[in-house]
């Protein structure tokens, strides 16, 4: 009798479901519905905690900046002290030498009046004079006057020597502090820009949140609907069989895998609110990931559908990882450049696709472009190999060799192939 009647209970059920609910939100179904543990609301925790890390590198690295700013008004200080102390020591140089030249200048005349006046020894001077005392007087005068003149040049010379000691001192200890200051500017360039890369992946969170939190309402939502469609079958069951019915929304499995497999004809949640429901999964949900390349081809074909020339990859000098890593990421070439993205097929930022395409070859890249200019070993960039991660003020790329990089370079060029030396390098590092 209860064999004879299930078929009838879940054509009944299915039927009303169908005529409550024509159009439930599409989103992915799970296996097991009336689960009190929604899966959507992981994907918001998940998120969250992401996003919480996000912010916690932002905070570390914002209060380095502060420390840099800081060290750099003390370096300005220090810069407007010496500079100061070398105006005075210019100052102090100009008057020794001055000194220093008039007291040559004045020997210069006693010697001349000293060579006119003839033989300045003791008896020629009483000779001349018919005094022994005033003999004695002048031959004292002479030799006084000699070690006065001598005293003084050497007094004069050494000022000018330690003053000038002094002021070679102080201008190479301001030559050190602004080369301090050049460097602290640079990394404090350096930390902004990784400051706001990080933001725009903490921005691209809350969003991904948002999309999460409305998967979540929307999956409750329909599992309140299939328990309120399971009430009324079995209350229309009851009735039929002129039984109480059972308000309990714990029903039979089969009632449940009937009323839940209506078609999903319709959605409120577009499949591009957020394709990924995390970016730090390195996934491409819902595109063909290309194969990693065997090697000898000398042509590929992108996810877009061009083709490209790799015979310059394999032509370079280097190791066959590192130039299967350079044409693998050369298969995503036109592809689409997103703000905190690591997707390769529909966006990624320039550190997401470096951090994405290393990944595929077992590689662990840190997620920002700033914290991969200390990964693996420093090469010089005449000694870049295909493969290479190069890395610029606020941008990384991947080597291809031939003086080419590939890269997701931004909203208007996505990800394309261009000249490495486009800007400034900052370092080559060596992965592999």
């Amino acid at each position: 009798m209860i064999c004879a009647v299930c078929p009838v209970v879940a054509g009944v059920a299915t039927n009303i479901y169908s005529l409550a609910y024509p159009a439930p939100v599409v989103i992915d179904t799970p296996t097991v519905l009336y689960d009190d543990d929604n899966p959507y609301d992981t994907d918001v925790l998940s998120l969250t905690a992401e996003q919480e890390d996000v912010d916690a590198q932002i905070e570390d690295k914002t209060d380095m900046l502060v420390q840099l700013m800081a060290e750099q008004e003390v370096l300005s200080a220090d810069i407007d002290r010496v500079n100061e102390e070398i105006e005075t020591a210019t100052d102090n140089l100009a008057k020794a030498t001055a000194l220093e030249e008039e007291q040559y200048a004045a020997m210069l005349v006693r010697i001349k009046y000293l060579y006119e006046a003839g033989d300045t020894s003791l008896i020629s001077i009483y000779i001349k004079t018919g005094s022994f005392a005033e003999a004695v007087t002048l031959s004292d005068y002479y030799k006084d006057l000699y070690e006065y003149d001598r005293n003084m040049l050497s007094e004069y010379q050494s000022t000018v020597a330690e003053v000038t000691e002094l002021k070679s001192y102080l201008e190479a200890e301001k030559a050190d502090l602004e080369k301090m200051m050049a460097d602290y500017e640079t990394q404090s360039s350096e930390l902004e820009a990784s400051i706001e890369e990080l933001k725009e992946i903490s921005d691209n969170y809350e969003i991904q949140i948002t999309n999460a939190k409305a998967r979540a309402a929307a999956y409750a939502s329909m599992i309140e609907a299939q328990k309120a469609a399971a009430a009324q079958a079995a209350a229309a069951l009851a009735a039929q069989n002129n039984e109480p019915a059972d308000t309990d929304t714990t029903v039979s499995s089969d009632l449940v895998a009937d009323a839940g497999d209506t078609p999903d004809t319709d959605s409120n949640i577009s499949d591009d609110d957020n394709t990924d429901s995390s970016d730090s999964d390195n996934s491409d949900s819902g595109s063909t990931t290309p194969a990693i390349p065997s090697g000898g081809s000398s042509t590929i074909t992108t996810t877009k559908g061009a083709t490209y020339d790799v015979s310059p990859i394999y032509g370079a000098n280097g190791s066959d990882l590192g130039k299967q890593i350079a044409v693998y990421a050369c298969q995503f070439i036109g592809n689409p450049y997103r703000a905190g993205g690591t997707s390769l097929t529909d966006g990624s930022d320039c550190s997401g696709f470096t951090m994405t395409i290393y990944s595929i070859f077992g590689y662990s890249l840190p997620r920002t472009s700033y914290d991969q200019r200390f990964i693996g070993t420093e090469v010089s960039y005449a000694e870049a190999q295909p493969g290479d991660i190069i890395c610029y003020s606020g941008h990384v790329a991947i080597y291809i060799g031939n003086g080419q990089i590939v890269h997701a370079s931004t909203p208007s060029g996505g990800i394309k192939v261009g000249s490495a030396t486009y800007t400034s390098i900052i370092t080559v590092r060596r992965i592999i």
